[in-house]
């Protein structure tokens, strides 16, 4: 089963990757709220509040890096490219965390120019920015 899924696809069997150890905590926090509106009269104590207005959080940017997996400097690039192409779509991705029960809708902020490719140990590390506007 799959930890992570993008856009209905698993991560590992997809793109060939997984989240570095750690990198979960952060869809732990609760997003921020964003105030309600409010009216403070003058000859009332407090401020009215609208009970039927729906609650809006401010938006929040993630940062981890992920861990491929690969063979050699064509299977990364291929999974990397695959992963890349489905990440920047201009109406964001859907990352869904089945351990976490948790889905988010993400939009690329940036990646890192340092990839760190390791052939010989089949691993290849990149740090990904993604900004989340609400939780699904």
């Amino acid at each position: 089963m799959e930890l992570l899924t993008i856009n209905g696809l698993g991560s590992k069997q997809t793109y060939g990757f997984v989240l570095e150890e750690g990198n979960y905590k952060q869809f732990f926090q609760e997003l921020k709220t964003k105030p309600k509106y409010a009216y403070g009269w003058n000859d009332k104590d407090g401020e009215e509040v609208d009970p039927n207005e729906l609650t809006r959080f401010e938006s929040v940017v993630y940062s981890f890096s992920l861990i491929f997996s690969c063979a050699s400097f064509l299977d990364f690039n291929n999974k990397y490219d695959a992963f890349i192409n489905v990440i920047k779509a201009p109406n964001g991705s859907i990352w869904k965390f089945t351990e976490l029960n948790k889905t988010y809708r993400l939009h690329l902020q940036a990646v890192s120019n340092a990839v760190d490719i390791d052939i010989p140990r089949g691993k290849a590390n990149i740090t990904v920015q993604l900004k989340n506007n609400w939780q699904l």
